[in-house]
């Protein structure tokens, strides 16, 4: 009687790691975790709150772009083009030269 068993390295992987977190050691890798996230969240700059924030503001962004590009290019033409003048080009140009 032949017995043939086929598992590849990534099925090892996954039967390992799901082990690992199924014993008593992946329960306090996860109580760990849970807490550092939790510590996270109370801060007042939470990074995942910044995280999605971020995400937020590109989805609007896209919608901008996508939905209302050429009214928004118009209304910033409209309100720059009584503000660049002449002198301020020159202003930014002159900043610009001495960075250099």
């Amino acid at each position: 009687m032949d017995l043939n068993v086929n598992i590849d390295p990534e099925q090892i992987n996954k039967l390992v790691a799901e082990a690992v977190l199924n014993s008593a050691i992946g329960e306090q890798v996860k109580a760990q975790v849970q807490k550092n996230v939790d510590e996270l969240g109370k801060s007042y700059n939470n990074p995942i709150d910044a995280v999605i924030k971020k995400h937020i503001n590109d989805l609007i962004l896209q919608c901008l772009m996508a939905e209302h590009a050429e009214l928004l290019k118009a209304k910033v033409h409209e309100v720059l083009s009584g503000k660049i003048t002449d002198e301020f080009v020159n202003k930014v140009m002159d900043a610009g030269w001495r960075n250099l």
